[in-house]
């Protein structure tokens, strides 16, 4: 049984490449053991395999290929403001959806770099609850200032806010207050960081974008700034 399909299956491949060679005659003499010797045909194994592997890769009915495997891993996410919109184009002023902080989004791919209410950023293509859209990227985890460090300062009382990837420091006079750092919570056009430390204190810093003049120097900022601790507030610029 398998010598009898092996030598229908070598004929058949036989056919095929005196099929796809028309120049090439056989006369009523030539046999498979004796062919011309200016028309030599290799039927080899690798083309054997390769015509069978190549029939075995089967479309869909709708035409997308089979994939083989385990599948791949999907990148997610996650939508860090409040009341961000889903839209169905970067353009669109209607929203596809309105996604509250900290869902998680399936990302498809990152598009250009656009400019949104004075943040640069990139969009991305996402997937939520079978919906398919676009979400800018300073709302979301890929923000390019999504955890920003700033340096905070104001005048009577002098007051110097630091921040570092691990803590934020606030000194006014002798004084000084440590906190742990916090990744902010992102708005249009501010970033917003709370933080508590062990002695139950907590600071509230609100960073806006904008020109700020220091009233003593007269020196112009590129961010304006708002210090609540203990139920008393300082103001200030930033950098």
């Amino acid at each position: 049984m398998k010598k009898s399909f092996l030598l229908l299956a070598i004929g058949f491949c036989f056919a095929m490449i005196i099929a796809q060679n028309p120049s090439a005659q056989i006369d009523n003499s030539t046999s498979l053991n004796t062919i011309n010797e200016n028309q030599q045909y290799h039927i080899s194994s690798a083309s054997f395999f390769s015509f069978f592997s190549t029939r075995s890769n089967t479309s869909r009915k709708d035409g997308s290929q089979a994939k083989r495997g385990r599948g791949h891993t999907t990148n997610l996410i996650t939508i860090t403001q409040a009341q961000t919109p889903l839209k169905s184009h970067t353009k669109s002023r209607g929203n596809l959806a309105i996604l509250p902080a900290n869902t998680k989004c399936q990302l498809i791919k990152k598009g250009f770099s656009a400019t949104k209410n004075g943040i640069t950023d990139y969009w991305y293509k996402v997937k939520h609850n079978q919906k398919v859209g676009w979400v800018f990227g300073a709302y979301t985890s890929l923000a390019d200032n999504s955890n920003p460090t700033f340096r905070l300062f104001g005048n009577e009382p002098s007051w110097l806010l630091t921040m570092t990837s691990d803590k934020i420091l606030l000194s006014m006079g002798s004084n000084s207050y440590e906190f742990p750092y916090v990744a902010p919570v992102i708005t249009s056009d501010r970033w917003v960081y709370t933080s508590s430390n062990s002695n139950s204190q907590t600071i509230r810093v609100t960073v806006v974008r904008g020109n700020c003049e220091d009233d003593m120097s007269g020196e112009v900022f590129p961010y304006s700034s708002l210090i609540e601790m203990n139920g008393t507030y300082y103001h200030g610029c930033g950098e």
